[in-house]
Parts: structure tokens; sequence; C-alpha cells
């Protein structure tokens, strides 16, 4: 493993960009999605996606200032190491935290995916810790990607599966027909007797003899 140097600045800087584009775009589908019935677990990944990518694209930042500040990249490796570190014990507890809230239930292949992804981080954290290669670094960037990655794959895959499935058998303007009829049926007024008098009688005759009779 090569240390001592930060790794190339092309590499990095696709890195930023990356993790950037995956946040985007996960807006853009928040935004599309904002009329449907966005189920929970959807709600949880696309909020997840520009959590972990703008840190991401943050800690690629920070290694370049961090190497030209300490004067080795050795040791800005080590440092960008335990801050990733740091982040992802952390961002943990919080996704965990927000699914027990929630009360979803998560595929299970998605979980398995999700695992193997955050053990690859916590073994080239480790690397990067002790040893402040190069390579280790780079590895690290890749997982650190992946994971924002892995949660816009799940969501794309879920598009169109909302969280209560209508009739399709039934039209989407019946409800409102439904909700508008009773509303009607309120405002209809009876039209107010009318009060015939007999020939020869006048008006005011009739209506005593209709109030006599009841």
């Amino acid at each position: 493993m090569a240390t001592g140097a930060i790794p190339q600045l092309g590499f990095l800087f696709s890195i930023a960009g990356l993790s950037v584009t995956l946040s985007g775009f996960s807006g853009l589908v928040a935004a599309f999605r904002r009329g449907d019935n966005l189920r929970p677990v959807d709600a949880y990944r696309l909020r997840q996606i520009p959590e972990m990518g703008l840190a991401t694209a943050l800690l690629v930042l920070i290694t370049i200032p961090l190497a030209d500040t300490t004067g080795s990249g050795a040791i800005s490796i080590r440092i960008a190491g335990g801050l990733a570190l740091v982040f992802t014990v952390l961002h943990i507890l919080v996704l965990s935290a927000r699914g027990h809230r929630h009360q979803f239930r998560q595929p299970a292949g998605g979980k398995v995916a999700a695992g193997v992804i955050r053990l690859a981080i916590g073994v080239t954290t480790g690397a990067c810790i002790a040893l402040g290669a190069s390579s280790a670094y780079e590895w690290l960037l890749i997982f650190l990607l992946a994971r924002p990655m892995l949660a816009f794959v799940l969501v794309l895959t879920d598009v169109g599966v909302s969280a209560t499935p209508g009739n399709p058998d039934q039209p989407p303007s019946s409800g409102l027909s439904n909700r508008i009829q009773p509303n009607t049926q309120k405002h209809q007024f009876s039209r107010p007797p009318v009060l015939r008098s007999r020939p020869g009688r006048p008006p005011q005759r009739a209506i005593h003899d209709r109030i006599r009779a009841t």
C-alpha cells in the first residue's frame, strides 16, 4: 500500500461529484413523488441518500486542506478515516432510531447488502487509521459512495408501489361524486304548500278554513 500521499485529485473530485449528483437525484425523486402515497420505507431511503452523499462529498473535499495543513498525506488520511468512522457509527444509530420510530419492514436483500457495505466501511476505516495508506482511503471512499447508491437503487425499484393501493375498477372521480351527492341533497328545499280557495271565497277565508282543519 502506498503511504505518505493522498489519492489523486481526479479520483477525489469524481467521488465528490457523484455524491452530490446522487443527492440531487434523490431530491428530484422526492419532488416527483410528492403527490403519490409515499411509503415510509421510501421516505426513509430518500432521506438518507443526501445525508450520506453530502457527508461523503464533504469528507473528500476536506482531505486536500488537511494534507496542506498537516504537511503529511498519511496523517490527513488517518484523520479523514477517523471522521468517516465517527459519522458512520452516528448515522447507523440515527437510522436505527428512525426505523424503530416509523415501524416499517425492510426487504431482507437490502438489509444484507447494507450490512455488507457497512462492514467494508468499518474495515477500510480501520486500515486508514492504522496504516494511513492512500489505497485504503480510496476503497473507503468507494464504499461510502456505494451506500447511498444502494439506497437510490432500492427507491427506483419501488417506483409505482403505493402505500394504499386503490381499486382499479373504480374511477378516481367516484369518491368525489359520492361526497358531493349528500351535500346537494341537504340543500334541496321542499316547496311551500299552495293554499287554494274555493270559488267564491276570498283567500283569507281559505286560510282560516285550512287552519281549522289542522
